[in-house]
């Protein structure tokens, strides 16, 4: 009966993602102009990511295709449609976790889904770390909503520490080739530094 369950879940999300995903691949204005869309389908991807990540990982691609189409979505303006995108990738991080395996007759082991979280940041890790420290900086500096920094649900910031905790090197090396490409315009060279420095030293107290 679970089973059968899952298979449903599993294909309405399959019709939602063609259709959903299809229209937001048009251009980055699709997602400007269907706010609400992008809402509830990521609201709908990340309910079912952290209720049944079993029944997503299984299914090769969709993961990574739905994380994907989130990049667009990490810098919207739309608070509503711009959290659950945010939820989704944060619930998706923390399945990052490494999982400690437990030994004897009354141990409760959980499933392991950091090889899977891994494979999807392999593709677009570093695009995705480089649109969250975008929205961060944009944050700072006046061009986005103080309030992707911390937002009571989810933030820009939350999202960050959880890859930051789950793929410590991969996400120092993916925030330095970020700021390194950020415009001098936009930050100096000293204040990269500082800010990396910052970063750096935060990270060993860890």
């Amino acid at each position: 009966m679970i089973d059968r369950c899952h298979d449903l879940v599993l294909h309405i999300l399959s019709v939602f993602c063609d259709s959903t995903l299809t229209l937001l691949s048009v251009s980055p204005e699709a997602y400007i102009q269907n706010p609400n869309l992008v809402e509830d389908f990521y609201d709908l991807c990340g309910r079912s990511l952290q209720n049944i990540p079993e029944v997503l990982f299984r299914t090769g691609d969709m993961v990574l295709h739905i994380t994907e189409a989130a990049l667009p979505g990490i810098q919207l303006q739309h608070r509503e449609a711009n959290n659950s995108v945010m939820r989704f990738l944060e619930t998706l991080a923390t399945y990052g976790q490494e999982v400690q395996l437990e030994e004897g007759e009354l141990a409760v082991n959980v499933a392991s889904y950091r090889a899977d979280v891994w494979n999807v940041l392999s593709v677009c890790g570093q695009e995705l770390v480089s649109q969250l420290v975008g929205d961060m900086i944009g944050g700072l500096t006046g061009g986005l909503p103080e309030n992707r920094l911390h937002d009571s649900n989810v933030s820009v910031i939350s999202v960050l520490y959880d890859l930051f905790d789950c793929f410590r090197d991969f996400f120092i090396q993916s925030v330095a080739r970020a700021i390194d490409a950020i415009p001098e315009k936009v930050l100096s060279m000293n204040e990269k530094e500082s800010f990396m420095n910052v970063g750096i030293q935060y990270g060993s107290k860890i």
